[in-house]
């Protein structure tokens, strides 16, 4: 995987499989997916879905909107408590304008 990072193609220092082991160590308690509605993302159709992940640390939801034409996140709001403090909220947005995988690349 690459990510582009203040305008360079950066390689990921871990590999796919590498984070899907990492994400199959872990005792999950609770794992929903659930459809909220449907809305637009600056002009473009979006299927908004909910994940709720629930593990012996935490609870996470994460609400993203995905483009019904393209397949791609569009936008990512996620609320995680930790039980412990005040939660920790993350909201992202995706441009994919002018994204091209570096040479070589497939």
């Amino acid at each position: 995987m690459y990510f582009l990072n203040h305008g360079k193609w950066v390689k990921s220092p871990v590999s796919l499989a590498e984070m899907n082991a990492e994400r199959d160590k872990h005792d999950w308690k609770k794992d929903t997916c659930t459809h909220l509605r449907d809305e637009s993302v600056n002009g473009e159709a979006a299927a908004v879905w909910r994940t709720h992940v629930v593990t012996e640390m935490s609870a996470v939801d994460t609400d993203m909107w995905i483009s019904k034409s393209r397949g791609l996140v569009l936008k990512a709001n996620s609320v995680m408590d930790l039980g412990a403090g005040p939660k920790s909220h993350t909201s992202a947005r995706y441009d994919y304008t002018n994204v091209r995988a570096p040479a070589g690349v497939q």
